[in-house]
């Protein structure tokens, strides 16, 4: 019973008439969106290292001269790494071996659970910049640390169980280039 009078028995006033048209209209009228489908290409690699140095203030390091937090080295051919601000000044590695070279704000080598075979209360002076610096030798989980440690800085070296000499002869150039460059940096441990 539908007279077209507002509020009469079955009428539908003027205000919610508009209303429904206007839903019926904008249902009726707009298709759904369905969003894009993501594309992974299995050929695009993903850079994690590249994000987390861009992340983290890190930053790539290759062969030629580095410099950073008041340190300077050059790193040889065939070394690679990144550096960045704060505790882990600087990590390399050389391509192919194994062999690790860091460089980290800090008074001690910190513990690894590894078996420590060697300890020096401070008669070594491998790290020039160190000045006299304590060391220690440990080895665990197939590798053979050592640490020297003096003058706010950890110098550490690793390299594969059985590659000792190798890795020795690999590292002391970068044990014997590392240098103070002024108080352009501050390390913190």
């Amino acid at each position: 019973m539908c007279s077209g009078v507002s509020g009469g028995p079955g009428s539908i006033g003027p205000a919610l008439r508009v209303e429904l048209l206007s839903l019926v209209l904008l249902v009726s009228g707009c298709r759904k969106r369905v969003p894009e489908p993501v594309v992974f290409d299995a050929d695009q690699a993903v850079d994690l290292d590249a994000a987390y140095q861009e992340s983290s203030g890190t930053r790539p390091v290759t062969s030629g001269a580095w410099e950073g937090e008041g340190l300077s080295l050059y790193v040889p051919p065939g070394w690679s790494g990144s550096a960045g601000p704060g505790a882990r000044v600087l990590h390399i590695e050389q391509a192919g071996t194994g062999f690790t070279f860091t460089v980290r704000a800090g008074d001690g080598p910190g513990a690894r659970g590894e078996d420590c075979h060697f300890e020096s209360d401070g008669a070594f002076r491998a790290v020039p910049v160190l000045g006299t610096a304590q060391t220690r030798t440990c080895a665990g989980g197939g590798r053979i640390r050592q640490v020297w440690w003096g003058e706010g800085l950890v110098v550490e070296s690793s390299w594969p169980m059985g590659s000792a000499i190798l890795g020795r002869q690999a590292i002391t150039p970068l044990l014997e280039g590392l240098r103070r460059t002024g108080d352009s940096g501050t390390l913190r441990p």
